[in-house]
């Protein structure tokens, strides 16, 4: 093996029901670890669960969290948790359609400053489920995307005001204020024709699902070599370019323990909507989609309108082998192994998305704790 090494990620517990202290706890004890790079936080309003699949039975978190869409504001939540922890850097999560692209740019180059350049905002589209409820138009999500990314590179590249005439935006003599020494990473998130043109063409990274889009790392190479060649015809540098990955993961000894989480409900239903973001992706492995193949999470789930029966029908439709495939799931050993192929890859950064406290029953937190961070020493 190559000494190539991939920068970690860990995502970071989002809930209002919990006090701000306990979540800064989590950070400053992956700081401690010396083995996470970057707290992931995700800019949600709403998260993937019907209510009726919320309950005490399916996860205990559900005895401490009335609901699974309590979300802080991840920005501001992030500035408390940097003062905490202030050495890890910050990665943030969100859409283009819901924050202006000057706002976002004044917020991620303020990020960049407390983190002293150690700032990332990966972008995507937007969901129906962050937009529609909330009066956003979730159809707009690619053509505010390219609005974005344009703006938030003509400022870092301009030595005064700007003007820009987009889809959904006009500026004249915008300016943020020449203070820029930490300009912000912005990566992609997400895929199709569309937005991965618009990666290679104005942004600085790209962020893929595992293995929800990347189902294997031979299917990591192929896409990054693409996106490489793409970067170069471009006249941009592709090794200056990073490829993101955030990884669900179920890690724990006992696989036995593994398979009989896989069966909760919650899980299935995880399975169902996004264990392949496109569900025709299915078909090859031999596997029947539990939902009509032209479903798409992110156009088409909102998760307030499920209904209990419905969403007892989606879940009685997953397969042992959906299931399996949906995660990428062993000891942490193996789950190390499995991310490094990635890394070989040409995968550069990587969310180790740890999902199996979620519905197991409580532990000793640190237990928990300390799988994440062996499989982010295997990443080392």
């Amino acid at each position: 093996m190559s000494e190539r090494r991939a920068r970690t990620a860990v995502p970071i517990p989002l809930d209002r029901h919990l006090p701000p202290a306990q979540i800064a706890a989590v950070v400053q004890a992956f700081e401690a670890s010396g083995l996470v790079d970057d707290m992931l936080l995700w800019d949600q309003l709403s998260w993937f669960y019907p209510p009726s699949l919320w309950t005490p039975e399916n996860s205990p978190l559900a005895a401490v969290s009335a609901d699974a869409h309590s979300f802080p504001d991840a920005f501001t939540l992030g500035g408390y948790l940097l003062h905490a922890a202030p050495k890890m850097g910050a990665v943030v999560s969100t859409d283009a359609v819901r924050r202006g692209p000057t706002e976002l740019m004044q917020t991620m180059l303020t990020l960049g400053d407390i983190t002293g350049g150690r700032a990332i905002l990966q972008v995507g589209a937007g969901e129906a489920k962050q937009t529609k409820p909330f009066g956003w138009k979730r159809s707009q999500g690619v053509k505010r995307l390219e609005d974005l990314l344009k703006i938030v590179r003509a400022y870092g590249e301009s030595d005064g005001p700007i003007d820009y005439d987009g889809h959904y935006w006009q500026l004249k003599n915008a300016s943020v204020g020449s203070a820029m020494a930490h300009k912000p990473a912005v990566w992609a998130l997400g895929g199709g024709p569309r937005l991965l043109d618009l990666a290679t063409s104005y942004a600085d990274g790209m962020t893929y699902l595992a293995p929800q889009a990347w189902d294997v790392p031979e299917r990591a190479a192929a896409e990054i070599a693409a996106l490489k060649q793409d970067l170069d015809r471009k006249g941009r540098d592709p090794e200056a370019f990073d490829f993101g990955m955030w990884a669900s993961v179920l890690i724990h000894e006992d696989a036995d323990l593994i398979t009989h989480t896989m069966a909760n409900p919650l899980m299935r239903w995880m399975a169902a909507i996004w264990g392949r973001v496109n569900l025709r992706d299915w078909k090859p492995l031999g596997v029947e989609s539990a939902l009509p193949e032209d479903y798409h999470y992110a156009m088409d789930l909102l998760p307030l309108e499920v209904t209990a029966e419905e969403a007892q029908r989606v879940i009685d439709r997953v397969s042992p082998k959906q299931q399996r495939l949906s995660w990428i799931h062993g000891s942490p050993k193996e789950v190390g192994a499995l991310l490094i192929d990635y890394v070989e890859a040409g995968v550069t950064w990587i969310a180790v998305a740890d999902v199996l406290p979620m519905v197991v029953p409580p532990e000793d937190p640190a237990t928990s704790l300390q799988r994440t961070l062996d499989v982010c020493a295997a990443l080392r």
